[in-house]
């Protein structure tokens, strides 16, 4: 029997060329995160600025989320920005699910726990029935 190490791909960690393709999605995502704004690109460069502490431009804006543009690419630092000034987790959610990792929101906690409160309901309904059919 031989003892196989597994590489990287095989226990579900991206590959090189996920990594390599992990700026065009993040470019891909951020793109969608602007398409409807809540905020001017003027006021999203400005507070993009402050969070990375650098210069963004409106200009810089329109290349990073542009896929075609080479010298542009965001990084995660970049995509984790644009979640907390847009709101907008499209860009994160990109760059975090080629992880295996899948972000929810406080909403999709809540959700769970009302699942979880229902399915808790559902088994105190049946053990009242039982004990109301042993009384019977």
């Amino acid at each position: 029997m031989t003892n196989r190490k597994k590489d990287g791909a095989q226990l579900g960690f991206p590959t090189l060329d996920d990594i390599v393709d992990l700026d065009r999605f993040i470019s891909a995502a951020f793109a969608r995160d602007l398409k409807h704004p809540t905020k001017s690109r003027r006021g999203i460069a400005d507070e993009l600025s402050s969070i990375l502490g650098r210069t963004i431009t409106d200009e810089k804006l329109n290349n990073l989320a542009s896929v075609s543009h080479q010298r542009h690419r965001p990084h995660l630092d970049v995509a984790a920005a644009i979640y907390k000034v847009t709101g907008n987790m499209n860009a994160l959610k990109a760059a975090l699910e080629l992880f295996g990792i899948l972000p929810i929101t406080g909403k999709d906690i809540t959700y769970l726990e009302l699942a979880k409160a229902l399915r808790r309901r559902q088994r105190l309904d049946r053990e009242i029935e039982d004990l109301e059919e042993r009384l019977r």
